[in-house]
């Protein structure tokens, strides 16, 4: 889970780098055909201050992705109403400066592209979270395998004395050793358990101790 959440991260992060520099490149490429657009444009319009008044409010600013995309926009409109004059002064200087038509569209597309990087390089896609829930789920996977580990070794243990039985560190609690004891039969001239009346010496009542409570020794245990 954690080397899918972190992988996700990584692409998700190449991804935003590579929106962010398309997003670069689409600027330089319009902040320089929009100043170039600007002197083709004050060329043909000539040096009225009326003519020279429209460029300026067309050029506007590049104060973001979309006031950039707009002056290119308007500039573009400005061409197509000076390549609507066919005959007079402007028309020849249309041709002088080559203002045609395929210009016009080229700075019509590159408002586009433009536009489109930059509604690219917003979208954000939201990080991918990992719920409690997941986590949980996980946990309870883990602690199934774990019980079944240790359920193995000690059924080998009892088999086999040399085969290791687990001990238990942060799941002790969950998984705590205990021994299975082995009915032995009553001891000779004698019955099992302890003896009427009495104990035996040091403390400890006579007879076969209970066997302890082996947290593994129920199968259909719920986990």
């Amino acid at each position: 889970m954690l080397e899918a959440h972190e992988s996700a991260g990584q692409k998700r992060d190449a991804t935003r780098a590579t929106k962010d520099a398309a997003l670069r490149d689409a600027l330089s490429r319009a902040l320089l055909l929009r100043d170039q657009a600007y002197e083709v444009l004050r060329g043909v319009g000539g040096s009225g201050k009326e003519p020279r008044e429209e460029l300026a409010q067309a050029y506007g600013t590049a104060e973001d992705p979309a006031a950039l995309a707009r002056g290119l926009t308007q500039l573009a409109a400005l061409g197509k109403r000076h390549l609507a004059q066919k005959k007079g002064p402007l028309a020849v200087r249309a041709r002088l400066m080559r203002l045609d038509q395929d210009y016009v569209e080229r700075l019509e597309e590159t408002a586009r592209e433009l536009t489109q990087a930059a509604k690219t390089a917003a979208a954000r896609p939201a990080g991918q979270k990992v719920t409690a829930g997941d986590l949980d789920r996980a946990d309870g996977i883990n602690l199934i395998l774990l019980e079944q580990i240790v359920r193995v070794f000690e059924r080998a243990n009892e088999q086999d004395p040399t085969i290791p039985r687990l001990v238990p560190i942060a799941t002790r609690r969950l998984f705590s050793r205990s021994s299975r004891k082995k009915t032995t039969g009553a001891p000779s001239g004698g019955t099992t358990g302890a003896p009427s009346g009495g104990t035996t010496g040091g403390g400890a009542t006579g007879g076969t101790p209970p066997a302890e409570d082996d947290p593994l020794d129920d199968d259909g245990a719920p986990v």
